[in-house]
């Protein structure tokens, strides 16, 4: 099976925007749905490839970004950890946009922290020492 193949050379030293990109993925899914759409340049962080995948590539061919890092060996698992989360998102799809902001949780009462930890054993907790709290 052969793979569509989407280069960004030129004067894109890094990822293309998703509004470009998004219109010529669909296009391609739509004339050839069976032909896995593989991105191999432009791509020098894991964030890069995370984002791409997340946008509906089928897959990442990588290797300067790679071999080129100070550590190759960490780099690579950052990046097989990224292409695995951006397709993860892809296939979850993401949540609806919305013209306002809605509550995500419900609203049990209005406690506030100090009441909370009145009525639970955390007030009696002494509190770690930050580092400001150590210069005064």
């Amino acid at each position: 099976m052969r793979a569509a193949r989407c280069c960004c050379h030129g004067h894109h030293p890094s990822v293309p925007t998703k509004d470009h990109l998004t219109r010529a993925l669909r296009e391609f899914r739509q004339r050839a749905p069976h032909i896995p759409l593989i991105i191999d340049a432009g791509i020098r962080l894991p964030s890069h490839a995370c984002k791409v995948m997340w946008w509906g590539f089928d897959g990442v061919l990588l290797n300067t970004a790679i071999s080129r890092a100070i550590d190759p060996l960490l780099m690579a698992r950052a990046f097989s950890a990224s292409v695995q989360a951006g397709r993860e998102a892809y296939l979850a799809g993401p949540m609806a946009l919305t013209a306002s902001g809605v509550n995500s949780t419900p609203e049990l009462s209005r406690l506030s922290m100090a009441d909370f930890c009145e009525s639970t054993d955390i007030g009696s907790v002494p509190r770690a020492q930050s580092a400001a709290d150590r210069l005064l």
